[in-house]
């Protein structure tokens, strides 16, 4: 039997270039070919994933705050979503979030890994991956981006969940691109 699980990935920074402080990697397990309903609240739990990395242990590893990203947070209402991220008691060391992620993806059996654009969420978590001396547990040829679905079909992320949140950003993805695939097989 054909295995249709993929990962959608995404993350929240405090820069927009690799090295950039990563503080948020959120991830659903999800069949794009088919629609469920990837409900964090009454799913298996083991269908997401929610890490908050502890900020000062990424400053230790060498990871940088842009300020102009700093400010973009703090501004326009985001200053409170901002604040329980980072205040968080679940954050984890750099290295500890990595192998989460890894195990997430490997335990999930995922086929691919799909983000929201190619030349941001895969190449920062790839940079830590290598700045801790690890691989990714995906190739390269494993990797997709749901932007240039959407963009080919003229379709944009339908949001129900909380904007620059991680998690809620890769479920509404993975959602979308569900549609999206469904749209296209009628």
């Amino acid at each position: 039997m054909k295995n249709d699980t993929h990962v959608m990935l995404d993350i929240e920074t405090l820069g927009t270039k690799p090295g950039a402080v990563i503080f948020q990697i959120g991830a659903v397990a999800f069949n794009p070919f088919k629609i469920e309903t990837l409900d964090k609240n009454n799913d298996h739990p083991s269908k997401f994933l929610d890490v908050r990395i502890d900020v000062e242990n990424s400053l230790k590893h060498g990871h940088k705050i842009e300020y102009g990203t700093l400010r973009w947070w703090l501004e326009d209402g985001k200053g409170p979503l901002f604040y329980e991220l980072l205040a968080d008691e679940t954050r984890m060391p750099v290295s500890v979030a990595l192998a989460t992620l890894s195990n997430f993806y490997t335990s999930n059996n995922a086929r691919h890994v799909w983000a929201q654009g190619a030349s941001f969420d895969m190449p920062l978590v790839e940079a830590y991956y290598t700045e801790q001396g690890e691989e990714a547990p995906w190739k390269f040829w494993q990797t997709l981006d749901s932007r240039t679905m959407f963009n080919v079909e003229g379709k944009r992320v339908k949001r129900s969940g909380v904007a620059h949140n991680a998690l809620d950003d890769a479920i509404d993805q993975a959602r979308s691109l569900q549609q999206l695939f469904a749209g296209r097989a009628a």
